[in-house]
């Protein structure tokens, strides 16, 4: 009588422990912790570069939009930059986050293009009339 396909091997079995309720990567770990500097460059170019990473992040964070439609859209601003030949830096993704934001929130109907526009419009006022050095207020 041949013997039944499962059958186990004591030899085949693997230990291992449970994993629940703990934390499996530890900050302490080489690639993990926060954003450093590269070459000296500060971790972000311009103030407005950490502002709407932040907006970006705490709008997926609340769920206002999800981390797939947030995903995709950034994917496909960044890779029309590549299709248009746009420089491969900083400059050239964080107006792609930008753009992706802008995307995502007029397509939730969140903002209007003519609120954004309007924004636009307040935003280069207040730049234009701000001494250099100094932060840009909008009234």
């Amino acid at each position: 009588m041949l013997p039944s396909s499962g059958r186990r091997c004591e030899a085949a079995r693997i230990a291992s422990s449970s994993i629940f309720g703990r934390a499996i990567l530890k900050p302490s770990e080489p690639g993990l912790g926060p954003l450093r500097q590269r070459d000296g460059e500060p971790l972000f170019g311009e103030p407005w570069h950490a502002q709407v990473s932040a907006m970006a992040s705490l709008l997926v964070a609340s769920g206002t939009i999800s981390a797939l439609q947030w995903a995709d859209a950034l994917g496909a601003e960044l890779h029309a930059a590549t299709l248009q030949n746009s420089p491969d830096d900083s400059e050239t993704y964080y107006q792609g986050v930008l753009s992706a934001l802008e995307h995502v929130l007029n397509h939730q109907r969140a903002i209007s293009r003519e609120e954004l526009a309007l924004r636009r419009e307040e935003w280069e006022r207040a730049y234009l009339q701000t001494p250099h050095g100094q932060p840009v207020v909008l009234r």
